[in-house]
């Protein structure tokens, strides 16, 4: 379970959220903060010329993330890597080059929340 604190407000929530970042070449962790990810676990799937495994917390911005490192080629195969290592009730499959606004977490929790029988949700 989940928690959103919004204005020293606690709301509870109950669905995780992960962010599912593809991206390429990727050699540390800046991609969360150019990202503009916070409040929320993040898992990175790197295409790159050497396979691992690294995990960093970020407690100023109370995030968790996870980065996989392959030496794979194929975004569709790069999205199926990120999505092997998600636990969460609700994943958004993000680009690198996206930039989410504050509180973006609230507003993708609440839509699943209002819309139960949804399966996905596209936002803009």
């Amino acid at each position: 379970m989940g928690y959103w604190y919004d204005y020293g407000i606690e709301l509870e929530l109950c669905m995780k959220l992960q962010i599912l970042v593809t991206t390429m070449n990727a050699h540390d962790f800046s991609i969360v903060a150019q990202m503009n990810l916070k409040d929320v676990d993040v898992i990175i799937a790197n295409q790159t010329d050497f396979c691992g495994y690294e995990e960093k917390s970020f407690p100023d911005w109370n995030v968790h993330a996870a980065m996989i490192s392959t030496n794979t080629k194929g975004a569709s195969l790069n999205r199926n890597i990120a999505m092997a290592y998600a636990d969460a009730d609700v994943i958004i499959y993000a680009d690198d080059d996206l930039v989410f606004v504050d509180g973006f977490q609230k507003t993708i929790l609440q839509s699943f929340e209002k819309h139960p029988e949804a399966d996905a949700i596209k936002f803009d």
